[in-house]
């Protein structure tokens, strides 16, 4: 399959990369840095062979294909370093896991189960949440059809202006396979490689190698991140380079080298390029990082910092400039969002109670499951009505959305709760805050990642309207806590024993969040979705909305049938889109929107040669289009219309 030049290239990517360092960087920061550059490599391919209209399967193959030969080339005319490289990491390899004990090597193994069962949940699931439905893939299969990232007139503003790395991700992956079987793989590829950063962090902390071993497990059973590495979000994503901007954060401040700060303005650079939320969760750690650099150029009246940190804010830029230019010729706004879609999301005004609210309905989404979460309620709206403050404040609130606390089952990636952790990390918070104020000095590295954790905490709480759907935006906090657990029980003998001893069970408790998986279950029952692994994998779309299924099927056969190209589709702004164009990859149909009323109306786009409509808008028998007639195939049909130009 074509799709394993991507792995290739990231592996010669790898070895180029050991073998430059000489042995100057353990072999983690060599992966994370190799995660970096293939990711920036992959964005550059995506915006150049864009900019001229070729992005297609032949141009994206051979683009890599050369990036591979480069990278061959270079390992073979060094190829004494490389054997010497290989060699040596293949025993330092073989000589940790040789050092662990039994108990350890069940963990470690368990670990790597969790991780092949989510895989293969990945391939057997397609992408199939709502958000992926209507603009995560569907984006894709326009940006395919057009051969181009460029803008396009759409209702679904969110396909526009929402980052897009993930999905650039995912594009090329299903532009070489021919489909989207391994969409699901990009979180879980970003959720290996993140465990690598929080042992990296990990290790920044002073702490040996059970602890390590202690925040790896921890990660991978964080219920969210685990159910979220099988679909096509991209929490996982940004986490990853949330983790790395801090890596590379605190080596910058510890070595002043342009590539701890090159690397540095990649990770913020990505992050930014990935999600929004990433602004609130790296803001803090740039606000420690300059005041650091600012205290380090006043002791020593190095300039270098100053110079290193424009390098690091020219990367962050470049990275992010085909995206923020293509936003602003838009609607004038690099970040793509309009004014109304903006106050959507975040607080109409901001008091201390409402602040307090937002911390007490954030939390709430992480206490448990029933039947706690009955309890909790009852506390949060109790403690609401005492201080004279609406828990649905509309200030403070998405929408017309009601307070319901965590899920009485916790197996959805949009809403489940992460109650072990969430108490592991508050009690870890007490524990380092005891042991900070009893001994005062030696605790400077981990009030700092505190302070900064705690930071990113409030101003989420500060700048976000509550959302249902916030404990999944929480996932970058959940990974990045994992390390003061880690250190909490390194203070804590009490602790540390509890914890390793209830292990086994927080991996058991994982399991069954991936067993039971809602939208992509291995063991299908009245608590998940009426969909089964037994299933054919088109009717896997439809999980959220099983009756779209069978008038989709029929729409999509029929398409494929009369090898139709030019499809004019009439959307609402979020209804489903990529179920009608899964099965096309790499068969040249060509998606457009027609009569769209927003923004993008004005965007130019050729709509002239339209061969049939599909609209889940308007319900006509007749629909006129450019001089056209064309007449309904289902009108008794109740979600989705297929208009051809005869009857």
């Amino acid at each position: 399959m074509s799709i394993v030049i991507l792995l290739i290239c990231f592996f010669s990517i790898f070895l180029n990369i050991g073998i430059i360092s000489n042995g100057k960087i353990n072999v983690k920061e060599v992966l994370l840095r190799s995660v970096l550059v293939f990711s920036v490599i992959l964005v550059s391919i995506t915006e150049f062979i864009s900019f001229f209209h070729i992005l297609n399967f032949w141009f994206i193959l051979m683009t890599w294909i050369g990036i591979f030969l480069m990278n061959f080339f270079f390992l073979y005319f060094k190829r004494d370093e490389l054997s010497s490289f290989i060699a040596i990491h293949i025993h330092n390899i073989r000589k940790a896991f040789l050092g662990l004990n039994k108990f350890e090597k069940s963990l470690f193994f368990s670990v790597i189960a969790l991780l092949i069962f989510t895989f293969i949940q990945g391939l057997i699931y397609p992408p199939n949440n709502w958000d992926s439905m209507s603009y995560h893939m569907a984006r894709i299969t326009n940006w395919i059809s057009h051969q181009s990232i460029e803008h396009y007139p759409t209702p679904i503003a969110r396909q526009l202006y929402q980052p897009p790395f993930s999905e650039f991700v995912i594009m090329h992956f299903n532009i070489l396979n021919g489909g989207d079987y391994f969409s699901n793989s990009v979180q879980l590829f970003f959720l290996g490689f993140s465990l690598i950063a929080i042992v990296s962090i990990v290790e920044l902390l002073g702490l040996s190698r059970q602890y390590k071993l202690i925040a790896v497990v921890l990660t991978v059973t964080i219920p969210e991140a685990i159910l979220q590495a099988s679909s096509t979000q991209n929490d996982i994503v940004v986490s990853f380079f949330i983790l790395t901007a801090i890596y590379f954060a605190v080596k910058s401040i510890k070595e002043v080298l342009f590539q701890n700060y090159f690397f540095l303005g990649i990770s913020i650079g990505l992050g930014a390029l990935t999600k929004g939320t990433a602004y609130i969760y790296i803001a803090p750690i740039l606000f420690i990082f300059a005041i650091e650099v600012f205290i380090k150029l006043y002791k020593t009246k190095n300039y270098t910092y100053i110079g290193y940190s424009l390098v690091t804010a020219l990367v962050f830029i470049c990275i992010n400039s085909g995206y923020y230019i293509r936003n602003y010729h838009l609607n004038k706004n690099i970040l793509g969002v309009d004014k109304t879609e903006s106050k959507c999301y975040s607080n109409e005004k901001m008091t201390p109670l409402l602040f307090l609210s937002n911390i007490t309905r954030n939390a709430g989404l992480q206490i448990g499951p029933f039947p706690i979460n009955i309890v909790s309620n009852k506390v949060i709206y109790m403690l609401h009505s005492v201080a004279g403050v609406d828990v649905n404040n509309p200030a403070t609130t998405f929408l017309d959305t009601k307070y319901s606390g965590s899920p009485s089952i916790p197996n959805h990636e949009d809403n489940a709760s992460n109650p072990i952790h969430f108490y592991f990390i508050i009690l870890s918070f007490i524990l380092i805050s005891i042991a900070v104020f009893k001994n005062k000095t030696g605790f400077s590295k981990i009030v700092l990642y505190l302070i900064m954790v705690s930071l990113q905490a409030m101003i989420f709480c500060l700048y976000l309207r509550w959302q249902p759907w916030h404990s999944r935006l929480h996932t970058p906090l959940f990974m990045l806590s994992i390390p003061i657990v880690c250190y909490a029980i390194s203070v804590n003998g009490k602790f540390y024993k509890i914890l390793y001893k209830i292990l086994p069970f927080i991996i058991l408790y994982a399991c069954l969040v991936i067993s039971f998986n809602w939208s992509r279950p291995f063991l299908s029952n009245k608590y998940t979705a009426r969909i089964s692994v037994s299933d054919i994998r088109y009717k896997k779309y439809f999980v959220n909305r099983p009756e779209l299924f069978g008038e989709y099927n029929v729409i999509m056969e029929r398409v494929l049938k009369m090898n139709y190209k030019n499809i004019g589709i009439l959307l609402r702004d979020d209804d489903w889109e990529y179920p009608l164009f899964s099965q096309f990859y790499g068969k040249g149909i060509n998606p457009i929107h027609i009569n769209v009323l927003n923004g993008t109306k004005n965007i130019p786009v050729a709509m002239d040669n339209i061969n049939c409509i599909v609209s889940t808008k308007i319900k006509d028998a007749v629909i006129d289009f450019k001089g056209k007639r064309f007449y309904n195939q289902d009108v008794k049909n109740k979600n989705i219309w297929f208009y051809m130009p005869n009857k």
